[in-house]
């Protein structure tokens, strides 16, 4: 059987709502991307992961 996969194309105009939803998006990659950093320097240096408590308190 085959699947086939929809895909939808949306345009988002410049306003309030937007402005503030791309400000949301782009501080959330900013602090994954942080967390991410942080969790590969510590398996690096310790050679384990470090769990989800002690990256909470970090950020």
């Amino acid at each position: 059987m085959v699947e086939l996969r929809k895909t939808y194309k949306c345009r988002m105009y410049k306003n309030d709502a937007n402005v503030y939803l791309h400000q949301q998006i782009d501080i959330a990659g900013l602090i994954w991307n942080h967390a991410l950093a942080l969790s590969r320097r510590y398996y690096r240096l310790y050679g384990k992961s470090i769990n989800f408590n002690h990256l909470q308190k970090h950020i």
